[in-house]
């Protein structure tokens, strides 16, 4: 039996037009509908070539026609002729749930987009608000094709690092590097410090947490491993494994509990093939460092090629690109005056041709420099503009999430400013909060009346 067809929008968006469902329905709910339409049309209506008549020559899915799925082949987003994409195809085998079908999207559609039946159908539930949603989120689909989704996980959360979604910070504290006591104490299997160090980051907000055990002459494998179990009995954060040993990457990932982000691998020829076949073996995701056996090159597109080199390796393994997330090392302003530049000329490539997630160690760049935090906040807001979608940092300064916080704002990753607002805004002084009270009494008042 076929399954019946969902509403299409019309052959030009700019000029939308809704079918009606029920011939009964009321003028209220007809109405509604019409503006639901007017307010699709000019949402629509202005991106360059939407507007347009996009139809296309008869052609046919690389499956040929499902019969569930009649549809012509798609090109760089456009639509078929007639306007439509039918929403199921059932009776393709490359069919899978709601993801829709695979066969539509090596014609045209973005790979991996959720739901690809949205592209140009519509569902009927809900009123004028769900239907403008969801066209919404239609429309923003089919506009970026350039996201990529790196996904981290413990037992219970997820974190998605991507250009659309949130800044992910990731806490940096757990790292005995130049800290001498924490270093002596993980060293003698004191792990107080550890303890304390997760709770406050988790407390100021990070979104993942660091977990290092680099200490000279230790057992770096079993502490590693330690550290990683405290640290998971404490928070469902998801981690960042963090260590030059391959041993001990191998240590703190087999008592992982989650998919975790290894943190790192270079660009040299032995790293990668010691590190990538052990990210492919616990399915984790992988830092990629922008070096070689060359060292850091002080020019930025000479890093970039580095990159390049670890995500393709990094898919000979078969680790998917979004499973990459590049570091293009961030050097101190204070010893080489255009390294923020390099940094942001770096990212932009990231994004626009590799098409991959990126991080950074954001303190590196004040190294030397008085306020610190002050100049890591302005480079986070720039790098964070030109691309840069996670970074290890420290959440305790407040600067610095202050910086996050409003960039997210200024990048349209925090819908109606509600993460912002429900950090800073002040509290009603007891004068402001009485007076509101009397107020709303007042009214409730006139309705009893």
């Amino acid at each position: 039996m076929k399954a019946p067809e969902l509403p299409i929008m019309s052959q030009n968006p700019a000029t939308l037009g809704l079918e009606t469902q029920h011939a009964n329905d009321s003028s209220k709910r007809a109405r509604r509908r019409r503006w639901a339409g007017v307010a699709v049309s000019l949402l629509l209506a202005g991106p360059a070539g939407l507007g347009a008549d996009r139809s296309l020559a008869a052609g046919q899915c690389a499956r040929g026609t499902h019969s569930r799925c009649d549809h012509q082949a798609f090109a760089g987003g456009e639509r078929s002729e007639g306007g439509r994409h039918k929403n199921l195809c059932r009776d393709d085998p490359g069919y899978q749930g709601d993801r829709g079908c695979t066969w539509c999207t090596r014609d045209g559609l973005p790979t991996g987009t959720p739901n690809p039946r949205y592209h140009w159908g519509i569902r009927r539930t809900g009123g004028a608000g769900t239907l403008v949603s969801r066209l919404y989120r239609n429309f923003t689909t089919v506009k970026d094709s350039n996201v990529t989704i790196t996904v981290v996980s413990s037992v219970t959360k997820e974190v998605r690092i991507g250009f659309d979604q949130p800044f992910c910070v990731i806490g940096e504290r757990i790292n005995p590097s130049g800290r001498k006591v924490l270093a002596e104490e993980m060293k003698n299997g004191d792990y107080s410090r550890v303890q304390s160090d997760a709770l406050a980051q988790v407390a100021a907000g990070a979104h993942m947490l660091d977990v290092n055990a680099g200490i000279p002459l230790a057992d770096e494998p079993a502490i590693l491993a330690e550290c990683v179990q405290l640290v998971q009995s404490l928070t469902d954060l998801p981690l960042s494994i963090d260590s030059s040993i391959v041993a001990a990457l191998a240590s703190g990932l087999s008592t992982y509990q989650g998919k975790a982000l290894v943190n790192s691998v270079t660009g040299e020829d032995e790293r990668l093939e010691q590190v990538l076949p052990l990210v492919k073996k616990h399915q984790a995701a992988v830092v990629a460092i922008s070096n070689d056996e060359s060292g850091i090159s002080e020019d930025p597109d000479v890093r970039f090629e580095v990159a390049r080199k670890i995500v393709e390796r990094a898919q000979d393994h078969g680790i998917p690109r979004e499973d990459v997330v590049v570091d293009p090392l961030v050097m101190p302003v204070g010893a080489m005056n255009d390294a923020g530049r390099q940094v942001i000329h770096i990212l932009r490539r990231l994004r626009e041709e590799l098409k991959v997630n990126s991080i950074c160690g954001a303190s590196n760049v004040s190294f030397g420099l008085p306020n610190r935090h002050g100049l890591n906040a302005a480079f986070l807001t720039m790098a964070i503009s030109a691309g840069m979608t996670s970074a290890i940092t420290n959440p305790l300064h407040a600067e610095v999430m202050q910086a996050v916080m409003g960039a997210d704002v200024m990048m349209g990753h925090d819908p109606d400013c509600l993460r912002w607002i429900g950090k800073y805004r002040e509290p009603p002084t007891p004068g402001e909060q009485g007076a509101r009270e009397g107020r709303r009494r007042g009214r409730r008042r006139a309705v009893r009346a």
